[in-house]
């Protein structure tokens, strides 16, 4: 199920940021750290409760859980893009790993499009193979934006005048 993928690769995500183990959510939650592991793979169906606790636990708004930004990029052509310039190198997987302080097994997983990497796991990626960044569209920015800005309170007003600032300083640039 794509929502189930979604919610583990962010999952996986929150859990590196805030730098916890499966057995510290698995503690906190109540849960088995194998369970923990399941939710993020993708293959448990959490209940509605752990999908709050979660979303408390990291400190998000539960929708944030089930944001698929993998969508807003094309990973295909950066890992195209990465896979060239590896042949160029001559780097084996093991090179890049090392080089990059990405996990063999994970690399093995990003390379052959199994999992995609996170905005860190990019970034290395990009910055030791000289490639650029790929982005997330303008109109997905701004609309995560605002809804960032509604968890903050703002109304409408508010919301409206920053995306419109937002904008034109886009403009300039």
């Amino acid at each position: 199920m794509k929502e189930l993928k979604i919610l583990g690769r962010n999952l996986y995500h929150f859990r590196k940021k805030n730098n916890l183990s499966y057995q510290a959510i698995a503690n906190a939650l109540g849960l088995s750290a194998a369970h923990v592991c399941r939710i993020e793979k993708g293959t448990a169906k959490p209940s509605f409760d752990v999908m709050i606790n979660l979303s408390q636990l990291m400190n998000v708004p539960l929708y944030y859980l089930f944001l698929d930004f993998g969508n807003c990029v094309d990973f295909t052509n950066f890992i195209t893009s990465v896979k060239d310039k590896m042949k160029t190198l001559n780097w084996s997987l093991e090179t890049l790993s090392k080089k990059t302080g990405i996990n063999i097994f994970k690399m093995l997983d990003i390379i052959h499009e199994k999992i995609q990497p996170t905005q860190e796991e990019i970034t290395a990626l990009a910055n030791i193979l000289g490639l650029p960044i790929p982005d997330m569209p303008t109109n997905q920015r701004l609309s995560l934006l605002e809804r960032i800005l509604e968890d903050l309170g703002l109304d409408r007003a508010q919301i409206r005048n920053i995306i419109d600032y937002v904008k034109l300083v886009m403009k300039k640039d």
